[in-house]
This record gives structure tokens, sequence and C-alpha cells, in this order.
């Protein structure tokens, strides 16, 4: 084939010249093409990283979160503990002397036999006046027991809560390592 070139001569190319030539744009345009469409997909990569690195900061605060309320439940169940230790020492104070009562009241009604009701009512008395704050320490102490099961339970809950949060942000993890390493490497073997 012949061209001209401006201010020469007619030029001779070969036409395997040509045909390389036109095989170089094919694979120019083949290259852009595939480059294009690697840069979408990383697009999409870094778009899901993106999310990915998002949830997994929404699980550390839910963590967080979980931690700050388990500590916050550990203190209250420490104090229920300490509530339900007090009142189980107030009610064996008590048993204490309700026992003492007994004795004193057995000592009355003898002393009532020989001479004194008088003495026998006051007793009785304060016997029932003992027996029923005997009654409300125990209702007391059983709706501590209540709440620290309570505590325990949502304690329990909490903790569970926060191993499922713990597994489900390393789960989180690796996943994003692995896109972050596909990625690299995908980037790297696209340059070499």
């Amino acid at each position: 084939m012949h061209y001209i070139l401006p201010g020469k001569q007619i030029q001779t190319f070969p036409l395997n010249f040509i045909y390389e030539c036109q095989h170089i744009s094919i694979l120019y345009v083949a290259n852009l093409a595939y480059n294009k469409k690697h840069y979408i997909t990383y697009l999409y990569l870094k778009a899901d990283l993106d999310e990915m690195a998002h949830e997994g900061g929404l699980s550390n605060e839910k963590a967080q979160k979980a931690m700050i309320d388990a500590a916050r439940l550990a203190d209250e169940l420490r104090g229920e503990q300490d509530l339900a230790q007090s009142l189980d020492r107030e009610r064996k104070l008590l048993e204490a002397q309700v026992k003492d009562l007994q004795a004193r009241l057995d000592d009355a009604e003898q002393n009532a036999l020989k001479g004194g009701k008088k003495a026998m009512s006051k007793m009785d008395t304060r016997i029932r006046e003992l027996e029923s704050e005997l009654d409300a320490e125990n209702r007391r102490l059983g709706d501590a027991q209540k709440n620290l099961r309570k505590s325990e339970r949502k304690i329990k809950e909490l903790t569970y809560q926060q191993d499922e949060d713990r597994k489900n942000h390393e789960r989180m993890q690796v996943h994003t390592s692995c896109l972050e390493y596909n990625f690299m490497y995908g980037f790297f073997l696209h340059f070499n």
C-alpha cells in the first residue's frame, strides 16, 4: 500500500505492518474494556468494604453498650447481693430475738400463772409485733431474692448478647480482611 505523508514522498508500508497496527488497536480497545471492567469491580468492592466497616463500627458500639449495661447490672447485682446478705443477717437476728422472746414468754407465762395476766398480755403484744416485723423482713427478703434472680437473668442475657456481638464483630473483621486481601491481590495482578 502507498501512503502520502505531508511534505514527503510516497511511502510504502508493508501489509503485515498494517495488520500489526490494526492488531495493536484491537488490543488497546480490549485493554481499555478490561480496565473499565476491573475499575467497576473495584468500585463495588470498595462500596462493600465501606459498608462492612460501617457495620463493624455499629457492632462495636453495640458491644460497648452491652459491656456498659453488663457492668451496671453487675453493680446492681452486687448491691442486691449485699442487701440480701444484710436482710439475711437481720432475719437471723430477728429469729434469735424471737427465740429470746419465746424464752421470755415462757417465763412470763409462768409468772402470769403466779399472778399477772397483765404482763402476759404485754408479752403477747410484743410477740405479735415482733412476728409482724419478722414477716415484713421475710417479705423484703423474698422481694430482694426475686430482684437478685431477675438481675442474674439479665446479666446472663447481656453476657450472651455481648458474646454474640463479639462473634459477629470477629466474623466481620475476617470478612473485611478477606475483601482487602482479594482487592489488593486483584490490584497487584492487574498491574503485573
